[in-house]
C-alpha cells in the first residue's frame, strides 16, 4: 500500500479501516509505519506539491488533496509559488488571450479549472492584454 507513492497518516489509517482491520490494528500500523519513517506528513505535502506542479495544478488542488487526506494544508508561500507556477505553465501552453468574450471566458475558465484564485487569473490576464 505504500510502494507507491507517499501517504498521509489518516489517509493509510482509513485505507487499512477498509481493507478490514480494527481500529486497533489500523493505529497500531500507522503508530508502527511513523516510527520507522514509512508515514510523514511533511513528506506527503511536499509530495502533494510536486504533483501539483506537475500537473499544472494551483492552490486550491493542493488544499483539496491534502484536506482529503487528513492533512492541513502547505504553507502559504509554497501554495503562492504553486499559483505562480500553474499560471504561468498554462499562459506559455495557450499562448495569447483570445479577443472574443467568448473564448476569452473560456480561457478564463480553464484557468480557474487549475485550481487559481480569481485574483491570479485577473491579474494574469490584464497583464498579457
Amino acid at each position: 500500500m505504500l510502494t507507491l507513492r507517499e501517504h498521509a497518516p489518516a489517509e493509510l489509517h482509513g485505507k487499512l479501516l477498509a481493507k478490514g482491520a480494527s481500529e486497533e490494528e489500523a493505529e497500531a500500523a500507522v503508530a508502527w509505519c511513523l516510527e520507522l519513517g514509512y508515514l510523514d506528513a511533511a513528506r506527503f505535502k511536499q509530495a502533494v506539491v510536486r504533483q501539483a506542479e506537475r500537473q499544472h495544478k494551483g492552490r486550491i488542488w493542493a488544499i483539496e488533496r491534502c484536506r482529503r487526506a487528513g492533512e492541513d494544508p502547505p504553507d502559504r508561500e509554497t501554495l503562492d509559488h504553486l499559483d505562480e507556477v500553474a499560471a504561468r505553465d498554462f499562459v506559455a501552453r495557450q499562448g495569447q488571450i483570445p479577443a472574443d468574450p467568448a473564448a476569452r471566458r473560456r480561457y478564463l475558465s480553464r484557468l480557474q479549472r487549475l485550481g487559481l484564485p480569481l485574483s491570479l487569473v485577473r491579474k494574469i490576464t490584464e497583464d498579457r492584454d
